[in-house]
């Protein structure tokens, strides 16, 4: 794999991995603010039921929230994890990596290559 296929695949990792981030950040939000809307209404119906699932949904969506970046490399992982190219950086870069930039990531995935 030449320098240049490794440069490609790292920004295809990258901006799978930065979509998911910020396409799922919105969905919770926006789930949340339903929620934020919608609790009045079924404190006034009495719907104990509906009131629990918006209670644990928002805390899971808390969570969510804190190891967003982790569940979207894990998620990135299986989109990507195919090729065989992508999976073998995939398989030593961290969520954490996927912060540095474009050449770091390249420098980091040829010292791989060659150990």
């Amino acid at each position: 794999m030449t320098d240049q296929q490794t440069l490609s695949a790292i920004k295809k990792i990258k901006k799978t991995h930065e979509n998911l981030v910020v396409y799922g950040g919105i969905a919770v939000a926006f789930i949340l603010l339903i929620y934020f809307f919608t609790f009045p209404q079924l404190i006034d119906r009495g719907a104990t039921a509906a009131l629990w699932f918006q209670g644990i949904t928002t805390v899971l969506a808390g969570f969510y929230f804190v190891y967003l970046k982790k569940i979207a490399y894990a998620i990135t992982r299986l989109l990507l994890g195919r090729d065989p190219v992508r999976k073998q950086l995939l398989a030593n870069l961290t969520p954490a990596d996927l912060l540095k930039e474009d050449e770091t990531l390249a420098q980091l995935a040829t010292q791989y290559r060659n150990t």
